[in-house]
């Protein structure tokens, strides 16, 4: 069965607003484990308020006190205190965001190596449908916006709804009927949130959903840069990300738009509100039912109350950008699509490398099958063939085999173990497999061969270089400074194709596997380095199950088997001899590749139109010929 649930794209799932306290909810569960720290911060943030609402009844009592009697004495002691909750605040402040900021890094840790090893455990039908760019900004960037919502967001609001009612409770205290009219702006400031809310939260989706496509154009473009300047394509490339610059900054520009009209319409009600309390509180002084004292430090109070909900428009700007993120994160997690394991089998014996294929068919998508009910047996040590025109289905069968798909019907048995019944590590434990697609990670030639070194072996390192002897490697190393500490440049772009493909060849075998894949694994050695391997494989492939996938005819003569491919579907089985004999697709592929094997002998090249299209499907006996017969 196929696992294709849960792969729609994050992108296009957005989400709703109702999903926002449960987002919220499920950040706070990775907050939980590091609530020391938390508290910690919260404690601090605490007394930070405290020292700072204390300030403006200082110079209330310093106003109303020696200043009005002229006691410059007692004006020093009341200066010296406000100085001292200044440098109070100072280092509590300080304190604060180090335990602050260090919690949420914690945090971010955590969900970041969460993320990324989600990521790692999904079948490769999940990276089908979500390309490596989105991937990167759901880890890096995504992730850092939750670091917004812990520290910007929801930690700045606590602290302010905190510091708002001592403030609120100060300004009732003193002047109760001053602070009733204050607090009647309230109403209207919460109206223009709520009012701004959505519009907001909808621009903050679209400059992430802008964002992530940005990377994924980046990456495509970046990687493929070679291709771009051989076919003299940069300008159009540079059209291309233009637009889509173009259209980020539109969007962004919209977000800017929208804050700082909320920040200013909330600015200019705290302005006309200033204006009436003045206003207001004049006659009372003049009254002397209110000192001078009491409004300067009045207006402190008010300024202080209403300064967060004069930045809640970037507080909430910060909020919604993060949500978004939040939503587009947790889509990744939630994703649920996986190599089912129902039985769980643990072999008793280390696999012994018998395959079988059982009626095997498969389609990436459902209307497009690529292998149609294949069936066949390779025993332990056997070496087989596999060959086909391009898009035959042959390296999908590899695929199948290392369990990087599931099979839509039928069962891929090794040692008679339906593999959905094993671990994936298991069966890749099994498999030493070298491709045409050479990849190389960052680092030096040891670690990359050692890669392919069971996880349990002692002493990787020495594996490696018993892999690296093995395929031929040290005639190149012996040239190279350093070896097999010899540094690998970003996808190997520091060695030749030939160095490549043999550090592969050295990877794969550094696991003893007991079935070896080549897929089409000489096509990028040059002759000489292809000579040299086929030597080492002659000697490799002794005592092991081989699969050989390839598409120059030259290379499978010396197998066992071989098994041709056309069109998803298996047609004919038997020797090199046998398949020549029998005059069917084998025999019409290797005329299409020798030129009939009497004329140019080797060449690849110059195919004929009869050849091509004698090739491009069987003869309508094909079953019933010599040699062709499907036996499993």
């Amino acid at each position: 069965m196929r696992v294709d649930a849960g792969l729609a794209a994050p992108d296009d799932q957005p989400g709703a607003g109702q999903l926002d306290y449960r987002i919220f909810r499920r950040f706070v569960g990775y907050v939980r484990p590091h609530w020391r720290h938390l508290t910690l911060a919260l404690v601090l943030l605490a007394v930070l308020s405290v020292v700072q609402v204390v300030q403006p009844w200082l110079v209330k009592e310093a106003i109303d006190g020696p200043i009005r009697a002229g006691d410059l004495l007692e004006l020093r002691l009341w200066v010296i205190a406000y100085v001292a909750t200044l440098i109070a605040e100072a280092i509590l402040r300080y304190l604060q965001i180090v335990a602050l900021q260090g919690t949420g890094q914690r945090v971010l840790r955590d969900l970041r190596t969460e993320v990324f090893a989600h990521i790692t455990e999904r079948p490769m039908a999940f990276f089908d449908r979500n390309p490596v760019g989105r991937l990167i900004t759901r880890v890096t960037s995504d992730v850092e916006a939750l670091n917004e919502l812990f520290n910007q967001g929801v930690m700045a609001v606590l602290g302010d709804l905190f510091k708002m009612v001592l403030i609120a409770a100060v300004m009732l205290y003193m002047a109760p009927a001053l602070s009733l009219v204050a607090f009647g702006a309230v109403p209207l400031l919460l109206a223009l949130t709520f009012f701004f809310r959505a519009r907001i939260r909808k621009v903050s989706r679209r400059v992430r959903l802008l964002l992530s496509r940005l990377n994924v154009f980046l990456a495509e473009s970046l990687a493929g840069m070679e291709v771009t300047q051989l076919f003299a394509r940069e300008e159009r490339e540079l059209r291309r990300f233009r637009e889509a610059s173009r259209t980020y900054r539109d969007a962004e520009l919209r977000g800017v738009a929208l804050e700082s009209l909320f920040s200013a319409l909330v600015e200019y009600a705290g302005v006309l509100l200033t204006a009436g309390l003045l206003w207001f509180a004049g006659g009372r002084i003049l009254a002397g039912a209110m000192t001078f004292g009491a409004l300067v430090a009045f207006i402190d109070y008010m300024r202080r109350f209403f300064e967060p909900l004069r930045d809640l428009s970037t507080k909430y700007a910060v909020l919604q950008t993060a949500m978004a993120s939040a939503e587009r994160v947790f889509a990744v997690l939630d994703d649920q699509c996986a190599l089912p394991q129902e039985k769980r089998v643990t072999p008793r014996e280390p696999l012994r490398g018998r395959v079988e294929f059982d009626h095997v068919s498969f389609a990436y998508r459902p209307e497009e099958p690529v292998i149609r009910d294949i069936s066949f047996v390779l025993e332990a040590g056997e070496r087989v063939a596999i060959v086909g025109a391009t898009g035959s289905g042959k390296s999908t069968l590899i695929r199948l085999l290392a369990r990087l798909y599931d099979v839509d019907r039928g069962a891929i048995r090794i040692d008679g173990i339906d593999i959905r019944d094993l671990d994936p590590a298991t069966v890749r434990a099994a498999l030493g497999v070298v491709t045409q697609e050479v990849f190389l990670f960052t680092g030096n030639i040891g670690d990359n061969i050692a890669l392919g070194a069971p996880l349990e072996d002692p002493d990787p390192a020495s594996a490696a270089a018993r892999a690296a002897e093995l395929v031929g490697l040290n005639r190149f190393l012996e040239e190279r400074p350093g070896g097999m500490e010899a540094p690998v440049w970003e996808s190997g772009a520091n060695l030749s194709a030939g160095e490549r493909q043999l550090i592969t060849f050295a990877r794969a075998l550094a696991r003893d596997p007991r079935i070896l894949i080549l897929d089409e694994a000489t096509a990028s050695v040059d002759p000489a380095t292809e000579q040299s391997i086929q030597v080492a494989i002659h000697e490799l492939l002794a005592g092991r199950t081989a699969i050989v996938v390839a598409h120059r005819l030259s290379t499978v003569r010396e197998v066992d088997r071989i098994l041709v491919l056309h069109h998803g579907a298996l047609v004919e089985i038997g020797t090199h001899d046998e398949l020549i004999a029998a005059g069917g697709i084998y025999h019409r592929l290797h005329r299409l590749h020798f030129n009939d094997g009497d004329r140019n002998a080797g060449a690849e090249s110059r195919p004929s139109a009869a050849g091509a299209d004698a090739a491009s499907a069987p003869t309508s006996d094909s079953a019933s010929a010599p040699g062709r017969g499907i036996q499993p």
